[in-house]
């Protein structure tokens, strides 16, 4: 489930997003899957042209392209409604 709101200037996106995660992690000791995450998050890009994130790795190969120049997300919550506790 990913919805999108986008403003779009000349230079700058603005992208805030509500984006469902479920993950679960392998236990091989145990051969089966202990650790559920499943959340739903909203999270805020702002891209830019031609300069991003990547940038201060490498160079733009082309200045016209959208490149994420900022990652805005919300703090974490201190309880986490959806997660299970696993007793070891």
């Amino acid at each position: 489930m990913n919805r999108y709101f986008i403003i779009i200037e000349k230079t700058e996106i603005f992208v805030s997003t509500t984006e469902y995660r479920y993950l679960r992690w392998w236990n091989t000791k145990e051969n089966s899957y202990t650790y559920p995450y499943r959340e739903t998050n909203k999270q805020q890009y702002i891209l830019r042209k031609g300069g991003g994130i990547s940038c201060s790795i490498q160079p733009p190969k082309d200045k016209r392209k959208w490149k994420v120049y900022e990652i805005i997300r919300p703090y974490p919550r201190t309880s986490i409604p959806n997660r299970r506790v696993y007793k070891y």
